[in-house]
């Protein structure tokens, strides 16, 4: 098997982000990639991870703000503090969690996530309501592209019976990290070329 010798090392900043410390990141010349498990690389080593290898592609800072078992309003949030914080990018790109998840804040800083493996009352009647977090997702959506100043690109990993938004690019599985559950290395390979590709046109429309 091919992680039967292999070993993974997880390298994260004190904001527990596989990220360099945000005082070290070039931010106004970086691409910023938001989203959750799948975007933070669990069960890869960090030259496997899906930062890593759009760094490779274009040869450009990549800061990895995936976080994992994370929500659309997570990334939403995340989003609006660093746009407060005077952040403009080259590009955003957003690999969108599934809908079903929710996020509920119990202050400023303190939150619990919802899914369907922690079901609260709160995250049962957000979870029974189907359509609740696929549409929610959407205006979030069209927030995100408010926000910045720079093309935006969406994607999410295509799941079985999932609801899919019309605006963001499906990325298929085709193998297994070291949990063997999440995206594998040829699968985030695949992903960094179709958004490098997408990239380029964004970039050559806006030059």
């Amino acid at each position: 098997m091919f992680w039967a010798r292999r070993s993974v090392r997880y390298k994260t900043n004190s904001e527990g982000y596989r990220c360099i410390e945000w005082d070290k990141c070039n931010w106004n010349d970086s691409i910023l990639l938001l989203g959750c498990s799948h975007v933070f690389g669990v069960g890869l080593d960090e030259s496997q991870t899906l930062s890593s290898c759009l760094e490779s592609l274009t040869s450009r800072p990549v800061i990895n703000l995936g976080a994992g078992g994370t929500n659309t309003m997570f990334h939403w949030i995340n989003s609006i503090i660093l746009k407060k914080n005077n952040v403009n990018p080259v590009a955003v790109v957003y690999v969108w969690p599934e809908s079903s998840r929710s996020l509920e804040l119990t202050s400023q800083h303190g939150y619990s996530l919802f899914g369907p493996w922690n079901v609260s009352q709160f995250g049962k009647s957000w979870i029974l309501h189907e359509s609740h977090g696929y549409v929610y997702r959407e205006y979030v959506m069209d927030c995100c592209e408010l926000i910045w100043d720079c093309p935006v690109l969406h994607y999410e990993v295509e799941a079985p019976n999932s609801n899919k938004s019309l605006r963001s690019k499906g990325l298929l599985q085709s193998d297994y990290a070291r949990d063997m559950l999440h995206p594998g290395p040829t699968s985030v390979s695949n992903w960094a070329d179709i958004i490098l590709k997408d990239l380029q046109c964004s970039l050559k429309r806006i030059s």
